[in-house]
């Protein structure tokens, strides 16, 4: 019988007059612990506290219940077992554990769907179109999402054919089963998002409060709107407001600018669930704006602390080229960095228009560190 095993690179050493990578690696037989059938491979690393290195194997099984008429399907239960090896990759022993439902896998932190995954919106799998169409206006998270967001409220600000809306949903998980000739084959569940409440953002006559950027979170949401009306100067006036699960305002902070810009918004991811943000002012010349402009090559930065939703970090970018297309924000080290490409000069303003590759040739990377600019740096295409 041919053995399955499991493969380590347990530790390794660097030459650097040659630039060599030396492995030493072990196998594993699974069948030793009765783990080659039935089991899927769930996540590994080493414990923090031991130094000790584990694999968890993750085994699901249908939780149904039978009669002579009915099969009742409810989902999946799981049993997880954390194989610990020593720091040679020694087997040390087995840890089992048994979770009667994916939630209380899931509440227990097993990464039972892998450490980030993707939630579809309820009804977009059906083989029914109106329940598809109908899935189409949930509130959906940004992207792949951890198990921070399972089982919580996210708030979401987006813009409908009737204006535009506060909206949330329930992440959760939902049942499914394949049936074959002989009756059903397959038991599985999956995440799913369930569209729980939409209402038009809160506007007094004469205002306009335009959803820039949502970043839903676990048990609330971020939203930068864009408002006309609120401020009666005449000033570009922007706020980002913090809301929780039921779409109540915990915390806003505004940004007021004497100049036409645009702002643009990313997250930072901290922990899981948890972030801080970046705003960087976009220049633009709108010809009927009464507000005068900057130069088109000159950005403002913001760094603002996810939970007090206090401005951290405040500067001026002059970067070499405008028309700067920010596409990534990250965060390494302590220091934050900006990157995207940009247009052929520094005078030439932003404008409403979709962008075209031919205008942007270069490419711009600013480094922050310690609120400070360290370098913005232009690189050719």
């Amino acid at each position: 019988m041919k053995k399955i095993t499991l493969f380590a690179a347990f530790s390794f050493s660097i030459s650097t007059i040659y630039a060599q990578v030396q492995i030493t690696s072990k196998n594993f037989d699974l069948e030793s612990q009765n783990k080659h059938k039935n089991w899927q491979f769930g996540e590994a690393g080493i414990d923090e506290q031991t130094g000790n290195v584990f694999i968890k194997m993750k085994q699901p099984e249908c939780d149904k219940s039978e009669t002579f008429w009915t099969t009742t399907y409810r989902g999946l239960k799981w049993n997880i077992d954390k194989l610990l090896f020593d720091k040679d990759f020694n087997y040390l022993e087995t840890k089992s554990a048994k979770y009667k439902s994916s939630e209380e896998a899931i509440l227990n932190n097993e990464n039972i769907f892998g450490k980030k995954y993707k939630a579809i919106a309820q009804g977009s799998n059906s083989p029914a179109i109106a329940k598809v169409m109908a899935s189409a206006s949930t509130p959906m998270p940004k992207g792949p999402i951890d198990n921070s967001f399972m089982f919580t409220t996210i708030v979401t600000g987006n813009a409908t054919m009737s204006g535009f809306k506060l909206a949330s949903s329930i992440i959760s998980v939902e049942p499914s089963v394949t049936s074959g000739n002989n009756g059903p084959t397959y038991c599985n569940e999956y995440p799913v998002v369930v569209k729980k409440t939409s209402e038009d953002a809160k506007e007094e006559k004469g205002q306009r409060w335009i959803p820039m950027f949502s970043n839903p979170v676990p048990n609330g949401g971020n939203i930068l709107f864009n408002t006309s009306g609120v401020n009666k100067e005449e000033k570009q006036h922007y706020i980002f407001r913090k809301y929780d699960e039921n779409t109540s305002i915990l915390k806003e902070q505004t940004f007021t600018f004497d100049y036409q810009c645009l702002m643009y918004a990313k997250e930072i991811e901290k922990a899981p669930g948890v972030f801080d943000y970046v705003f960087v002012t976009l220049p633009i010349n709108y010809k009927k704006s009464k507000l005068p402009t900057v130069p088109a090559n000159s950005y403002e930065y913001f760094y603002v602390d996810g939970n007090t939703f206090e401005i951290k970090e405040r500067l001026t970018i002059v970067a070499p080229n405008s028309q700067w297309l920010i596409s990534q924000v990250y965060e390494k080290d302590g220091a934050i960095y900006l990157c995207g490409e940009s247009g052929k000069t520094g005078t030439t303003y932003a404008d409403f228009a979709v962008p075209n590759p031919k205008d942007y040739p270069n490419f711009q990377l600013a480094k922050i560190e310690k609120g400070k600019l360290d370098y913005v740096k232009k690189y050719y295409s």
